[in-house]
């Protein structure tokens, strides 16, 4: 690849440190959707799940659900004088958080309510694990039953990441050293493990560890174990690498340089693994990944020109390049028959195969969306709306 040009450059500098985020909800509704012919009809159930924002404890942000690869149209919506959080899905029930403090528990195939429960504080998007939920607030975790009763809260005041798995929840507080803190089913403290820098946001988890990011520091990250927190292999080390970690999938830490545009793989074990050019970020939505078994999905912006990048996650070689309409404005959304891609115009359907645009959306759409089957469910503001093809 040719070297960036000094505005891409200094775009992927001014904007490297949102990289894991997304920009929030799209501008008004236009034009441009792929029309649909009819209404969907609910489904008898909702056979998978997306118990998390970013799907598993890894951060994939990737489904083996199918995903709608047809045009989708909005099956119901839920309204609330709030506005509302991430949307999760598990055992045909979403759950959504509020900034009313009110956790909203609806069937996931009609958007009947089910419970409302209050947690005193703005309410986070939840994640679920087994028959709980766990629902972080500006201060606070919150565990809730299957009915919505709180069954513990414990403080977080410092809490800059939250992980939830079937042993343990762990967060990070920003604290002098930073510290990961595990806590048990019952909300007692397991372990607390202190680090050091250079470390940043996420907290993932893979092949029986926990990671913390170095950011773009290091190629090395935090590894501990997840039953003790016993630190393991080395350390970060202070300096400028650029390759920041994302998530981790199958025992491997994939991470993106946005600056120069790459990615790097990392087996866990230590063994070689890839790392391959794709372009500058360009913007607070480039240089975001998400992955499944077969591939991993790059963002850039660079001269204004948004493109996807489809990676092998077994060598990183290019399968393909797709150049949107549209600005990318957060992570792609991995299933198995679609890539979902919010933009500035509407979220775009990619066929993963080879990149084809299958339909795009903008009614409805914003970008905090989660996939389960052919359905989609995306929270803009005060409504969270289902979508499935007719």
């Amino acid at each position: 690849m040719s070297e960036p040009s000094r505005r891409a450059l200094l775009a992927a500098l001014g904007t490297a440190a949102l990289a894991g985020c997304s920009t929030g909800d799209p501008p008004g509704d236009t034009a441009t959707d792929t029309p649909t012919p009819e209404p969907p009809e609910p489904p008898a159930a909702v056979e998978t799940d997306w118990p998390a924002p970013a799907y598993d404890a890894g951060l994939s942000n990737g489904t083996a659900a199918a995903g709608p690869a047809e045009p989708v149209a909005e099956l119901w919506r839920v309204e609330a004088d709030a506005r509302l959080s991430t949307p999760v899905v598990a055992g045909n029930t979403l759950y959504v958080g509020g900034t009313d403090g009110v956790v909203r528990a609806v069937d996931a195939r009609t958007g009947d309510r089910r419970w409302t429960e209050s947690v005193e504080e703005a309410a986070g998007a939840p994640r679920v694990v087994d028959d709980r939920l766990f629902v972080p607030t500006d201060g606070a975790l919150v565990a809730l039953g299957p009915d919505g009763s709180e069954q513990w809260r414990v403080e977080t005041p410092d809490r800059t990441a939250l992980l939830a798995t079937a042993d343990s929840v762990y967060w990070l507080a920003d604290r002098e050293p930073p510290v990961v803190i595990a806590l048990a089913r019952d909300g007692s403290e397991r372990w607390r493990t202190e680090l050091g820098d250079p470390w940043e946001p996420p907290l993932f988890a893979g092949a029986g560890r926990v990671f913390v990011s170095s950011g773009p520091y290091d190629s090395r990250f935090w590894q501990l174990d997840p039953d003790t927190g016993e630190r393991l292999g080395d350390a970060p080390r202070s300096g400028h690498d650029f390759p920041a970690e994302q998530f981790a999938r199958d025992g491997t830490v994939y991470a993106a340089e946005p600056f120069f545009g790459a990615v790097r793989a990392t087996d866990i074990d230590g063994d070689d693994g890839w790392s391959q050019g794709t372009a500058p970020a360009g913007g607070a939505g480039g240089g975001l990944l998400a992955g499944d078994d077969e591939r991993v999905y790059y963002t850039s912006n660079v001269d204004d020109e948004p493109n996807v990048f489809a990676l092998s996650a077994t060598d990183g070689a290019v399968a393909w390049t797709a150049t949107l309409d549209g600005v990318v404005t957060g992570r792609p959304m991995a299933a198995s028959e679609a890539v979902l891609v919010p933009t500035d115009a509407g979220v775009v359907c990619l066929d993963p195969d080879d990149g084809t645009p299958l339909w795009t959306r903008t009614a409805g759409f914003g970008g905090r969306f989660v996939v389960a089957d052919d359905l989609v469910f995306a929270a803009r503001d005060g409504t969270v709306t289902a979508f499935r093809p007719p």
